[in-house]
């Protein structure tokens, strides 16, 4: 796993180097150096990434990862805005508030975790792959798939399907 995240993490330097603002690019590289356990430097990327995102998505996605790393670096308040800034992005998911529930666990407040538990059991029974985008994580990078070969193919001069 470790190999391949930093084979991961080279990519995406590569695809940063290539086109710094990039923002998606940059979401994906500070959630692999968070992984790698590079928080500061994943704080650093996320921030910058999620300054630039204009996707409801990714925004989504860039504070779920802000609210980890900062979490991991011990900096719960600010972890708790990101998930919450989550939750509001998408009031169905129920990622930011398992994540709003552990941290309020960490701090000894029991009542807090369990309040948030009982908000995950509330929300609506839907389709867990549109009420929360962090299960089609792995799959979002190729949401636009058929926009990009479109395109690609309008450039080349029209290369039949």
């Amino acid at each position: 796993e470790k190999s391949e995240l930093k084979l991961a993490q080279q990519f995406f330097q590569k695809a940063v180097a290539a086109d710094p603002n990039h923002a998606e690019a940059l979401l994906r590289l500070g959630r692999v150096s968070g992984l790698l356990g590079r928080h500061d430097q994943a704080v650093a990327e996320l921030q910058q990434a999620a300054a630039s995102i204009k996707d409801p998505q990714l925004s989504y996605y860039a504070s779920l990862f802000l609210g980890c790393e900062y979490a991991a670096l011990s900096r719960q308040n600010e972890a708790r805005e990101q998930y919450e800034r989550a939750a509001t992005l998408y009031p169905t998911a129920q990622s930011p508030l398992l994540a709003l529930s552990q941290i309020a666990r960490n701090s000894d407040d029991l009542q807090g975790a369990l309040t948030f538990l009982e908000r995950v059991f509330a929300l609506p029974r839907k389709d867990p792959w549109t009420d929360d985008p962090w299960w089609i994580y792995d799959l979002a990078h190729v949401r636009d798939a058929d926009t990009l070969v479109d395109e690609m193919r309008r450039m080349l001069g029209g290369l039949p399907r």
